[in-house]
């Protein structure tokens, strides 16, 4: 896998409350459940919006690595204050927190 950052002008968020994740793709907003144990971390049940987003050029692409990120989650740690999710095949997920 190849380093990727966000497409400019698109905009990725998650949300963690109780088991449930949810957020921002891109262009369209997901769900599911998440569950932790020590530095494990995993997603399951994931859902998406269906919409179809035609700029910025490539989101839709950019979508679907992220949902397939976090479908492979295998870990995760917070470092200088940004959440990383780690997956199988050494791609990482790295979140800023924004208030």
């Amino acid at each position: 896998m190849g380093k990727y950052s966000p497409i400019p002008g698109s905009k990725i968020t998650i949300h963690f409350e109780s088991d449930q994740v949810s957020g921002l793709g891109g262009c369209n907003q997901y769900g599911g459940e998440y569950k932790i144990s020590g530095q494990r971390l995993s997603f399951s049940a994931l859902y998406m919006t269906e919409m179809a987003c035609m700029s910025p050029e490539g989101i839709m692409d950019q979508e679907g690595r992220f949902l397939q990120y976090l479908g492979d989650a295998e870990r995760f740690e917070i470092v200088d204050g940004r959440l990383q999710i780690y997956g199988s095949e050494s791609e990482t997920l790295t979140f800023v927190r924004v208030e």
